[in-house]
């Protein structure tokens, strides 16, 4: 199979009495649940539309908008592209403007820490940022999901949220913050969906008003208007005088 491997079932996690592991013996153990819905398509998930939201990661990955290795940002296949991405705060080159937005690839950080500080280069040769890169040269659709650790007034209050779909514009190979080599993709939203939240919010773009064009109008000068203004500057003089 081409790309990088996934799994459509999770580890199972450790099931205990009270919360707590009792000494002496092994906890049991529940399989969760398995994904069943197919999440190698280049666009929407149906039943999924746009603005749909989950409270956890596993919740996104079952619904297969955000799956194939439910933890890693990049879901996608290096032969043909990128299928989703999450923007979730997890590199600081990330730049996130709503409509558009600047993503950094993947790797490149100590392989004991996930959230770590950049150690070293990344590369278009790991096969997530590869698959980025195909998705620059074909143009096809990138499902984005935001979360809630996104330092962005576009990130949801909490949880996952999808965004809908995006064309990834331009890759390239670029300094990041602490010196390395950073893959660096451009995103920019497909029309005619629906209007990003701000703040939880959907914002509404606002109709700029028409300026009104007023007509030039000069000044008429007559005896009055003039003898007028005499008689107010001799009235200043006077006060001014007088304190």
């Amino acid at each position: 199979m081409s790309g990088y491997p996934f799994s459509d079932s999770v580890p199972v996690a450790p099931t205990t009495v009270s919360g707590r592991k009792q000494p002496g013996k092994k906890a049991r153990t529940t399989p969760l649940a398995k994904r069943t819905v197919d999440h190698k398509v280049f666009g929407h998930i149906n039943g999924a539309p746009v603005g749909s939201k989950w409270g956890t990661r596993f919740e996104c990955h079952l619904s297969g908008v955000h799956a194939g290795g439910f933890m890693k940002g990049i879901s996608g296949c290096q032969k043909e592209g990128a299928y989703s991405i999450v923007l979730s705060g997890g590199y600081e080159d990330d730049i996130d403007l709503g409509e558009t937005f600047t993503y950094t690839g993947s790797g490149g950080r100590d392989k004991s820490s996930r959230v770590g500080p950049q150690t070293c280069n990344q590369s278009f040769d790991h096969p997530p940022n590869k698959a980025l890169k195909i998705s620059a040269s074909t143009g096809r659709p990138v499902r984005v999901v935001r979360g809630h650790k996104l330092d962005s007034p576009y990130a949801p209050p909490e949880g996952y949220r999808y965004d809908g779909l995006y064309q990834v514009i331009s890759a390239k190979l670029d300094a990041g913050k602490r010196g390395f080599a950073m893959c660096k993709y451009e995103f920019r939203r497909l029309p005619g969906q629906p209007p990003l939240p701000v703040c939880g919010v959907p914002l509404v773009l606002k109709s700029k008003r028409p300026k009104v064009q007023r007509p030039n109008v000069k000044p008429v000068v007559t005896p009055q208007s003039v003898e007028s203004l005499n008689q107010r500057a001799s009235t200043s003089k006077l006060l001014g005088h007088s304190s």
